[in-house]
């Protein structure tokens, strides 16, 4: 990944759960949650968790699997990374952290149950290549769970739209002390593909044969449940 997009991370690292909160009006965690359960995740599980940021999803997949499970948590952005291993030393947690491009990752095939990312897939300049490189690390029917942005449907577009456009980004300069940073990730958001859309291009893929959507805040988060044949 670009080495801009590493230091624009690095730089709201510090204030990035508080933005997440923000911006969702505290909904983000009730949708890892969620999305954990609606995968079928259980006791015992192997979860690979990419762009993992601050944890947050690791945590929740961390939950269910534990104590038996095993979450590896992956992250190019060390500081990110420090918050989470803040979070684990608080939590008593047993999730091992990688910092490493997730691109470069070398796992040997059929690792895991599930490996899963929350709102990072769209930063990649290639993201089917990527899912490509998940499939081989999950084991037959193991799934991909991907949380990531969308567009509602009118009339909830409008608000989204102007709420996007102007308020998160000012937020994050008052939250977080970087307009630009938040700007780009709503750039990114705006273009990239969402629903249906996104669900197609994902069966392009011959390794994945199902995909569940399921859809929050009338369309502004999906969650695709992708599960792989082998």
């Amino acid at each position: 990944m670009d080495n801009s997009i590493k230091k624009m991370f690095s730089s709201i690292s510090r204030n990035y759960d508080l933005m997440n909160s923000i911006m969702t009006f505290g909904f983000d965690m009730y949708w890892r949650r969620k999305s954990v359960k609606l995968a079928g995740v259980k006791k015992g599980d192997s979860v690979l968790d990419l762009g993992a940021g601050t944890g947050d999803f690791a945590f929740a997949f961390w939950e269910k699997t534990s104590p038996e499970g095993k979450v590896v948590a992956v992250d190019f952005c060390e500081e990110m990374l420090n918050i989470l291993r803040d979070k684990i030393k608080k939590k008593k947690a047993e999730i091992e952290i990688i910092n490493k491009d997730v691109m470069e990752l070398n796992f040997s095939e059929n690792t895991f149950d599930f490996v899963s990312m929350a709102f990072g897939l769209r930063n990649f300049s290639d993201p089917f290549k990527l899912i490509d490189n998940i499939c081989l690390y999950l084991k037959p029917q193991g799934k991909i769970v991907i949380l990531e942005t969308g567009i509602p449907g009118y009339p909830f577009k409008i608000f989204y739209l102007i709420y996007t456009k102007f308020f998160i980004p000012l937020m994050g300069k008052i939250f977080a002390g970087n307009k630009s940073a938040y700007e780009y990730l709503i750039n990114t958001a705006s273009k990239f593909p969402y629903g249906n859309e996104l669900a197609g291009k994902l069966l392009k893929n011959k390794n994945i044969y199902d995909i569940k959507i399921k859809k929050f805040f009338s369309g502004a988060v999906y969650l695709y449940i992708c599960t792989v044949k082998k």
